[in-house]
């Protein structure tokens, strides 16, 4: 029987609180979530793709489609114990153009919904909105939000300014799908008319992916354009920054820097948060040869600068892929969510962070199943965290349902009282070696995954230290043996 001491420094453990992996803790959820609920009856209103806002403290309204001949688009609104009855927002005689990655999207401002989207044809519809102003209840008649004179308009994407004011990106075309390129429209009197498309996208190398979907990132005066962009087949992300609420854009960078090179279009895009004057995106990538999902950090104190990217535990076993995340924040709180695909079953994943630590180390240390229902068919999640709940949605496709899950973040999940005072040293480990300095029985040291790793107990001058064999840098899990025989755990971090 192996017996050891640690040490670690007061100012981790709400770190250790929240980042203590599911598979070393019985009962772990980061996110504690209610039951799964279908918004509305799929084989009627479909589930495809949903966007969603937070109306108030707590009133999320989605818009999601119907794929087939209609493709229809349809908001549907919580009334405190279910969703109201979808309501359709287009014209009888009018269709959408949606698909799994790619539709509309949806914002709002106070009781000011907006939502935009695509209308049918393909190569000569234009890219519309609808507004409501009584929380999403009502909605008007369509409003055009492109000036687009002739060519392709697709794909939007919006914000909202802080002063209720929309923002529209859209990817524009010469002719019939030349010169793919992002270009932004602004509202002056909260989407009742739009303003003439300003490109941002232009002084960039090559061309806009021409089937990525961007995003609009709003916080303050400061507006990002996120947009996978192609440079002779290389496929990484781009940001556009403006510091002056969108009147000009001067600072663009790789947010992405993974060198993705791909003869086709990845049909993948972006999401993102500022957290203080840091971007952070979230988005997927095959540059490693399949697909992943990775969190990128890049400063935007005056100019757009890429800092750093770290990946999403893979998955298990690593055949498998990953795609479509999503990420909302509120304060320092941070929830992300994506599709995982494993052996052909499809699961929603999530990963939180949570007020006081590293946004980026916690976001890619730890992963959880989000979903409660296990057909294997759930895919193209929407999360948002506000006012202290998580909303998720996600497609069901077995039954063909859109579900929607309410939850509350578990900060302290697997927090153990230290009955024996465990420390360790140095803690980060510069080459995963700890100091222990209290007699422990050790169990095991798994990594962020949770898959058990080899290391080795070494006594040196009556000092008893645990050594991780061929450690990789990140977050790794040492179960010990309480004075009530039940396993604890500590969290160790090699630099």
């Amino acid at each position: 029987m192996a017996f050891f001491m640690l040490f670690y420094s007061m100012k981790n453990l709400l770190l250790f609180a929240f980042t203590l992996f599911l598979g070393l803790t019985s009962q772990a959820q980061m996110i504690q979530w209610g039951p799964e609920l279908v918004v509305a009856d799929g084989a009627t209103y479909g589930n495809l793709r949903p966007r969603a806002t937070i109306v108030g403290t707590d009133t999320p309204v989605v818009i999601f489609g119907k794929a087939g001949t209609d493709e229809n688009l349809f908001i549907a609104r919580w009334n405190g114990s279910t969703f109201d009855t979808p309501t359709s927002i287009l014209p009888s005689t009018a269709s959408s153009y949606i698909a799994d990655w790619t539709g509309p999207d949806i914002d709002s401002h106070g009781d000011t919904v907006i939502a935009v989207f695509k209308l049918n044809p393909l190569e000569t519809g234009h890219v519309y909105s609808v507004r409501s102003t009584d929380g999403g209840l009502t909605f008007s008649d369509t409003i055009r939000a492109d000036s687009h004179p002739s060519g392709v308009a697709w794909m939007p994407s919006m914000g909202m300014k802080p002063n209720g004011d929309p923002v529209v990106t859209y990817m524009a075309h010469d002719g019939v799908w030349n010169n793919p390129r992002y270009v932004i429209t602004n509202s002056s009197d909260g989407g009742l008319s739009y303003e003439p498309e300003m490109e941002v996208t232009g002084a960039i190398a090559g061309e806009a992916c021409d089937c990525c979907p961007a995003e609009m990132i709003i916080d303050g005066p400061k507006q990002v354009l996120q947009f996978r962009n192609n440079e002779g087949n290389l496929r990484d992300l781009h940001g556009v920054l403006s510091t002056d609420g969108g009147a000009t854009y001067g600072s663009y960078d790789n947010i992405d820097n993974l060198n993705w090179i791909l003869q086709a279009c990845p049909a993948t895009g972006a999401d993102g948060i500022f957290y203080g004057d840091t971007l952070i995106t979230a988005y997927a990538s095959a540059a490693s040869g399949k697909y992943r999902v990775y969190v990128s950090s890049a400063s935007t104190n005056g100019t757009i600068a890429f800092e750093e990217r770290m990946m999403i535990p893979e998955p298990v076993p690593a055949n498998g892929t990953q795609n479509y995340p999503r990420i909302s924040a509120a304060g320092d709180t941070i929830v992300m969510a994506w599709t995982e695909k494993i052996n052909g079953n499809q699961e929603i994943y999530c990963a939180t962070a949570v007020p006081g630590m590293n946004p980026m180390m916690s976001l890619t240390s730890y992963k959880e199943i989000a979903n409660a229902t296990s057909t294997g068919t759930q895919t193209n999640a929407e999360i948002i965290y506000k006012d202290g709940f998580v909303h998720l949605f996600y497609q069901e496709d077995a039954a063909g349902n859109l579900i929607y899950r309410r939850g509350t973040l578990n900060v302290h999940v697997g927090l153990e009282e230290n009955q024996l005072n465990v420390q360790l040293h140095p803690n980060p480990s510069a080459d995963g070696s700890f100091t222990i300095s209290n007699s422990v029985e050790v169990l095991d040291v798994k990594n962020a995954i949770g898959k058990s790793v080899s290391y080795d107990l070494i006594n040196v001058n009556g000092q008893l230290i645990v050594k991780i064999n061929h450690p990789s840098s990140g977050i790794y899990f040492l179960s010990y043996l309480g004075t009530d025989f039940q396993s604890k755990v500590i969290k160790l971090m090699v630099d």
